[in-house]
């Protein structure tokens, strides 16, 4: 029983591990566990939205706590179940606590907690000289999950601020040709510079999207810096400038709407649960699932 105890103790320590390796440093940024979490909690917010609107909005903050939540508590009870088999003949308790009715799961997670907490009040102390060794371990992890969350979320919201950005030049473009009538084909050659910002300032979102899946389900609300009510006009602009009599417009057209096509991509397959949908119905879906109405405009003729 002490062997199962304790190496079920140690599963918990290792997935908990492996998630946060994944989610937090890993290049992909994803973890299985806190995928799982993250998609549950934004299923819960849309079906609340349908009564609230506004609680979408609250799915991507809850879910940074629910897995920054569910990591401390792995990694509290499988140290708990490490140290459990060894209460109390293994640990000196302090004056005040009596060892012959202490050492329940209770103090093995207590223990666990203020362990990883790194309050360290010292009320139980291990004898043994391999436990004395595991205490400042757990130490030292409960000090990087602190710090990389912290970093985690700090990263986050710059990630964030680029795909607002993205959102709201877009819209620009939107408000700018219906109020002028100027569509985008009317434009000279500036308008490659134009697509070719259009098309880095995309790949960067991109980017920020695969290292921060979570970011996917912070939900704008309003319609101007929203990338799900917006980004369809992109694809407006990619077909525009396609019809160009300038050659380095329609080139910079053409790498504009590839890499709406790899968004798209990344899209239908780690979020959407998508397969052989047109990027066009993608980014439909991606609206809809953001409970948004794309914003867009009738092609010029």
């Amino acid at each position: 029983m002490t062997y199962f105890v304790t190496i079920l103790g140690v599963v918990l320590i290792a997935t908990a591990l492996r998630d946060i390796f994944h989610e937090l440093f890993h290049p992909s940024g994803s973890g299985s566990a806190s995928d799982a979490l993250t998609r549950i909690v934004w299923r819960v917010f849309r079906r609340l939205a349908r009564y609230f609107p506004a609680a979408l909005s609250l799915a991507g903050p809850t879910a940074i706590v629910v897995v920054i939540t569910a990591w401390t508590v792995l990694l509290v009870t499988g140290w708990s179940l490490v140290y459990l088999p060894h209460l109390p003949d293994k640990f000196l308790f302090a004056a005040g606590l009596d060892p012959s009715t202490q050492g329940g799961f209770v103090d093995a997670f207590y223990l666990s907690f203020v362990t990883l907490a790194t309050l360290g009040f010292g009320d139980i102390t291990p004898t043994s000289d391999w436990l004395r060794m595991l205490i400042p371990l757990e130490a030292l992890l409960g000090f990087v999950l602190l710090t990389a969350s912290i970093t985690w979320v700090l990263s986050l919201y710059p990630a964030l601020t680029r795909q607002s950005a993205l959102a709201h030049e877009t819209r620009l473009f939107i408000e700018a040709e219906r109020e002028t009538g100027i569509g985008f084909g009317d434009l000279n050659e500036a308008a490659a510079q134009t697509l070719n910002r259009l098309a880095g300032q995309l790949i960067l979102v991109h980017s920020d999207l695969t290292q921060f899946s979570i970011a996917y389900y912070f939900h704008d609300r309003g319609e101007r810096t929203s990338l799900p009510a917006n980004i369809s006009y992109l694809a407006r602009l990619a077909e525009q400038g396609g019809k160009s009599n300038s050659a380095v417009v329609r080139l910079e057209a053409v790498v504009l709407r590839k890499a709406l096509d790899d968004f798209a991509q990344t899209l239908a397959k780690d979020f959407l649960n998508l397969s052989s949908a047109s990027t066009g119905d993608i980014l439909t879906a991606y609206a809809r699932d953001h409970l948004k109405e794309q914003n867009s405009i009738e092609a010029k003729t």
